[in-house]
């Protein structure tokens, strides 16, 4: 970054424009009325992980040399596809030596930027090492896990082909087992068979793990998990007959290689197939070592690495908050119309349609946090159970899984950009941190299955349970089914802050969720049995109401994890502000029309117009007693400035000065006004502007003006 030169000096009225920016900020802060570092231990899991993270994060922003926050951070001034590879390879070669060196998990699922780890090149190890430990043996684990612990292998995870996604029963890669060799034959048997997508095979992996069509003795044996070698490790050159390569630039998730891979009969041993649950046996015989769990590994896997997209969806949505809510806090617009004296112009915070829309959206990345917390111990008490032969809470995991990925990353999605529109035309630049974030999230919403397909599998499992309990059998209903066999009434009897007991909050949910699940199950078996349609048919017609029942289904859910964790609170400040947030959440819930059919509540005559003026009346109440909390409640995230990289979300609130200093300092400003001759750079942007004014294309250009 030395080759930029330092901002220029700032006049004293810029100074005074910093200063009072900075104690708007200082100000604000001082509001805060409960205590942040306990708050941070709630979201973060402890007080010791709160140390570990900034620890760690101190270390790699040092070794990258970011810690300056008068410089221009290094991706602002990338252009190329290239160095944005670049700084990414370089970041994940930071993160895996601090892992590695201070033994900690900090950076396994996230970036030092608050990402995926999958938008790091080295990041796809730990989905490889997960698979490894889920489907494979004991001594496949030596082989493969300790090595890419120790950073001498890095991973992909090949399972997504150009022609299937979501569909993992029609991937065409093939793995066949020849008994001469000993050996199996991964073959890409067509184009719509190539792998594309997965992050780290286009550049970065040495290794994969491939899914395939397993066949011995001419019999398809279905999906399952290979161990393949991609590269030489010591010419990174790809090993004869895999063709291997990056799929492009995205709006996002530049800094690692998305890519693709085509497998020409390449054979690898028999003891590379992950042999955890199915064997095969040097004359090719195939056993499965348990019945009927080989297929179930594999979507385990998913299981896991969903519940990680649903934490790092609350951690992106929550930065992208944080630097709104800073931005909107310093930034002023405007005077009360009623005023009759010019005043000072007033904080953007303090408009109702900014502070609404933020708090609301901040109440949202907190009960995506508390639910992605109770996902995450969904998963690992599954590979806890799964490790000793137990699948009998797959199915259970797999809905509360998928459902909260599915809800988090698509909620995370609509409030990031909502959040983005609050900060205005600067929420455009790529330096106020926003754009890139807005779209990670997005991507999300596809990554480890499309939502709308999460949704549907979701309902399929509310589906076999509701029909259950409509035939009197709900003896063995999940806990998170209950409200299926208990009704709780059939109105609401709440009045004013009645509506902010989680009892009533928990009751308007239930009966949303139960009404939904038995209207779908009802709609459902009656196209089958009265209107002679196949279940597909008649599934594919009730989709929309289908996908309702799941939704709401799933807040439930994310309800009743947000009032647990309040729950297990002790302190009495920080309780009561996440009780209010709770509310919040809830309560805007009802009253957005996009909500999960939302206005089932009032036409089944559960709530009534008095009901919704007292809702109103409540969250406006809230939005005041909750706004001297905003910023504490940001802070309580832990984020850096480094990590933010925001030029208008800095901690201590001088996003003016900070703005014109990285701007001062982007490559396209340090070549203005300078000739080709002297500085060689206008030529890379298309030749001097005054030359091209002066030939003959002026002319055209007057005329179409």
């Amino acid at each position: 970054m030395d080759k930029y030169p330092p901002a220029k000096p700032t006049t004293s009225a810029n100074d005074a424009v910093s200063t009072h920016q900075m104690a708007v900020m200082g100000h604000a802060r001082f509001k805060t009325k409960f205590d942040i570092e306990i708050l941070a231990s709630i979201i973060h899991g402890s007080t010791a992980k709160v140390q570990q993270r900034r620890e760690a994060w101190r270390r790699v922003e040092a070794a990258m040399g970011t810690n300056d926050t008068s410089r221009l951070p290094i991706q602002y001034a990338l252009t190329s596809r290239e160095d944005k590879y670049q700084d990414g390879l370089r970041m994940s070669g930071l993160t895996l030596n601090d892992c590695l060196r201070y033994k900690h998990d900090c950076f396994e699922y996230i970036t030092p930027r608050y990402a995926l780890c999958n938008n790091s090149p080295f990041g796809m190890t730990v989905m490889f090492i997960k698979a490894v430990e889920i489907m494979g043996t004991p001594e496949q684990q030596q082989k493969w896990v300790r090595p890419m612990l120790d950073g001498e292998m890095t991973g992909a995870y090949a399972q997504t082909e150009l022609g299937h996604g979501s569909y993992v029963a029609g991937i065409e890669t093939t793995a066949t087992f020849d008994a001469v060799g000993d050996c199996f034959v991964i073959h890409s048997p067509s184009l719509t068979s190539t792998k594309f997508w997965p992050g780290a095979l286009g550049l970065s992996a040495s290794h994969a793990i491939v899914l395939a069509r397993l066949c011995t003795n001419g019999q398809d044996h279905g999906i399952h998990a290979f161990v393949v070698q991609l590269r030489d490790l010591d010419t990174w050159k790809p090993i004869v007959g895999i063709q291997l390569g990056d799929i492009g630039s995205m709006p996002a998730y530049n800094e690692i290689d998305n890519g693709y891979a085509l497998f020409d009969n390449i054979r690898v041993p028999r003891e590379h197939m992950l042999m955890g649950y199915a064997t095969v046996s040097r004359d090719g015989t195939y056993e499965k070592r348990t019945n009927a769990v080989h297929t179930k590994a594999i979507y385990a896997c998913i299981t896991y690495s969903r519940a990680k997209v649903a934490w790092v969806s609350a951690i992106q949505l929550a930065a992208t908050l944080t630097i709104a809510i800073r931005y909107c806090t310093v930034r002023s617009q405007g005077v009360w119309s009623s005023d009759d004296v010019p005043k000072d112009e007033v904080p953007l915070m303090a408009y109702r349609s900014q502070n609404y829309r933020l708090m609301k959206h901040l109440a949202e990345a907190y009960a995506m946090i508390f639910a992605s917390h109770y996902s995450n111990e969904m998963a690992d008490d599954f590979k806890r159970r799964q490790s000793q032969g137990d699948f009998s809470t797959m199915a259970r995991t797999h809905a509360i899984t998928a459902g909260i990925k599915a809800w988090a990353t698509s909620k995370g999605s609509e409030a990031a950009e909502d959040a983005r529109k609050c900060c205005g035309g600067v929420g455009c630049l790529d330096m106020s941190g926003l754009p890139d974030r807005v779209q990670s999230i997005s991507i999300l919403c596809t990554l480890e299955g499309d939502n709308f397909v999460l949704y549907q599998q979701v309902a399929r499992y509310i589906i076999k349970w509701t029909r259950r309990v409509m035939k009197n059998k709900p003896a063995d209903l999940p806990p998170e089914l209950h409200y299926i066999a208990v009704p709780r009434g059939q109105t609401c009897s709440a009045k004013g802050p009645e509506f902010l007991q989680s009892d009533t909050l928990l009751l308007l949910f239930e009966y949303r969720a139960r009404t939904l699940a038995i209207l779908a199950t009802e709609r459902l078996n009656n196209a089958v049995t009265s209107d002679g349609k196949g279940p597909s048919h008649a599934w594919n017609e009730h989709v929309m109401l289908l996908i309702s029942a799941a939704k709401a289904h799933v807040e439930l859910v994310v309800l009743e994890a947000f009032v647990a964790k309040i729950a297990s609170i002790a302190d009495a400040q920080v309780h009561r502000v996440m009780q209010h947030l709770c509310c919040l959440f809830s309560l805007t819930s009802i009253m957005e029309a996009t909500a999960a059919d939302a206005a089932l509540w009032f036409e089944s005559g559960f709530l009534h117009s008095s009901h919704i003026r007292d809702i109103e009346r409540e969250v406006n109440a809230l939005l005041e007693g909750l706004l001297d909390s905003a910023i504490g409640l940001t802070d309580a995230w832990d984020f850096t400035d480094t990590g933010l990289a925001s030029a208008i979300g800095m901690k201590n609130g001088n996003i003016y000065e900070t703005l014109m200093t990285w701007i001062r300092q982007l490559p396209i400003n340090n070549c203005n006004g300078c000739t080709t001759s002297e500085t060689g750079k206008i030529s890379k942007l298309g030749g001097d502007p005054s030359v091209w004014l002066k030939s003959p294309r002026r002319r055209w250009l007057r005329s179409v003006l």
